[in-house]
Formats: structure tokens, sequence, C-alpha cells
């Protein structure tokens, strides 16, 4: 009993010395415990973690645009400030360890493969990513547009209502149409089956994070958490699957590009497109790799925006003036 309570006190006392001993460290946020750090804070549900990041990001900005945070013995930092963000974004491109709890699912896709990788392959698809690419689905931009408000006029007068359940399933049908070229139509790919799990995973995702213990793979893979993403996981997977399936027969069958598109080159190409010529015909990429970046292309493609048109919906809400002024434009 000695000895635990003595390494646990050397560990809370290295903890400390390496929080405090830095004088060029960002404030630190207040509500830090021994050995845990802020980890604490991060416990509970979904509405006490969305006031601990709302209040950690005010504070940010009060103290200047970045705060240091203790979770366990690790210190991570806030940062509220456009510009330091910019200058991080593009100087520390290893990703956080928290990223690995995304591998499973995404591998070594854009999001969350190492270094070395994520240069690489970030230069082979960036062409997928041009303005011209993106201009050419504006008329599927605008029908999900049109498709988002039907959706909401349902819940026209029957009080308030989770809105992010219509954003986040329309931002997933927009990515299957534009990146992967899916039609959401088709239940064999996109299916109430895929779609709940995608919203099941994220769940696993969030309660891994709040849960301190789970951060170790060891524990983890024991969990009854792991073994419900597990499942998710499956369905996920075999989704990706059947696309690739699916598109490289299509892209064996009709591709037969004429002169001019293939003086255009990779720049006009699609994700999806792009990913296939890149693996059959030139043979970077093998069918693991392929699968990789068609479901980190769902994450990234998909949440965000759903996220972004949430937000959007309740600032727009908040301000009834506001609303009326973008009504009249």
């Amino acid at each position: 009993m000695f000895m635990i309570i003595l390494i646990c006190a050397a560990f809370g006392l290295w903890a400390w010395c390496r929080r405090n001993g830095n004088k060029d460290e960002p404030p630190a946020y207040p509500g830090s415990l021994p050995l845990i750090g802020h980890a604490h804070l991060f416990y509970g549900n979904s509405v006490q973690l969305w006031n601990t990041f709302k209040d950690l990001c005010n504070e940010s900005f009060k103290a200047g645009g970045v705060m240091s945070m203790s979770i366990g013995p690790r210190i991570v930092y806030a940062i509220s400030d456009p510009d330091d963000f910019l200058t991080v974004a593009n100087t520390c491109l290893e990703k956080d360890s928290f990223y690995e709890f995304l591998k499973p699912w995404v591998g070594e896709g854009l999001l969350t493969g190492a270094v070395p990788i994520w240069k690489e392959h970030r230069k082979l698809l960036n062409p997928a990513f041009s303005q011209v690419v993106l201009d050419g689905f504006l008329d599927v931009f605008n029908k999900q547009a049109r498709r988002l408000v039907k959706d909401l006029e349902k819940e026209i007068g029957k009080g308030p209502f989770d809105h992010c359940v219509y954003t986040r399933h329309n931002a997933l049908e927009t990515i299957c149409l534009t990146a992967l070229g899916v039609d959401f139509t088709d239940k064999i790919v996109l299916n109430n089956q895929y779609v709940n799990a995608v919203e099941k995973i994220f769940n696993v995702l969030v309660d891994r994070f709040q849960t301190l213990w789970l951060h170790n793979n060891f524990i983890y893979s024991w969990s009854s958490l792991r073994k419900k993403q597990d499942g998710y996981l499956k369905i996920l997977h075999k989704m990706s699957d059947t696309v690739l399936k699916k598109k490289k027969a299509d892209y064996s069958k009709n591709n037969n590009p004429n002169k001019e598109e293939k003086t255009r080159g990779l720049k006009f190409k699609p994700f999806m497109d792009l990913l296939l010529e890149l693996a059959i015909e030139k043979g970077v990429f093998n069918d693991r790799e392929i699968r990789e970046h068609v479901d980190t292309m769902i994450l990234g493609g998909h949440d965000t925006t759903a996220s972004v048109l949430m937000y959007s919906m309740l600032l727009v809400g908040s301000y009834p003036h506001v609303q009326e002024r973008i009504f009249e434009e």
C-alpha cells in the first residue's frame, strides 16, 4: 500500500512540475485535479461536454487565444485565435494520439495517416479538390439544399426539434453523390442501417474520449464499447467495400477517355474517379488504401458540413432580425 501511495505521489509531482516548470507555457485552464488533470471535466453527457468546450473556448479568448490543460499526464492546448491555429496547422503535421481512436474506421487516410503517408497521398489526391471539380457539383449542392428545406418544412408548427438529424443525413447524401458518385436512393449502399451505424460510431468515439481509462487500448479491447464499435465498423466497411467493387466494375467497363479528357488530365477528376485511376492504371493504391480514403471522405466530408449547417441555423435562429435580412436577400 505504501508503494502505491508513493508511486501516485511521485507521478502527481512529476505531472505538476511538467505543467508548471515551463514559464513560457500558456495559462492553465482552471479545475485541474491531481493525477487526472482536467479529464473529469469531459466526463458526463453531451450537454456537459458541450458546456466544457464552450467554457474552454471563452476562457481561451480571455487569455489571448490559447490555454493549456492536462488529460492525465498529457498536456493539450486549446487554441481560439485563427492566426495561431493556422500557424500550428501548417507546422505541426503529426496527429495527436486521440486520432488513433479513428484508425479502426479510416486507417491511414488523409485525416489520420502518418506524416510521410499524408504528404504523399495528399499530393496525389489534391487535384480532386480543385475549384473546377467543385464547380461541377453546383447542381447537386442546389438540389440538396432544396431537399433540406423540404425536410425541415415537416417540422413547421411542431415546436422545438433536433435539426442535426436532418443536416447529418443531407450532408451524408451529398458527399456520396459528389465525391463517391453513389446515388443515395440505392438502398443496397446507403440504407438506414448504414446511416444509423455512422451516427452510432460517432457516439462510441465520443464516449471513449470522455472515459479516461478507455484511452488505453488494452483496457478498451475488453470493454463493451469496443464490441459495439466492431459491430458498427462491420456495417461501415461493408458499405465501403460494396461501393469500391461497384465503382471498379463501372470504371473498367466505361473508362474510354477521349483525347480531350486525357489532355485535361487529373485536374478535373472527382475524388472517386481519381482514386480508381491512380489504383487501376498507375498501381498507386491498393483496395485497402482506397477504402481508407473513401471512409475518410465520408467521415470528414459529411460530419463537418453537418456541424457547420447546424451551428449556422442556431445562430440565424437566435437573431430574428438577421434571419429577416437573409430572407429578404
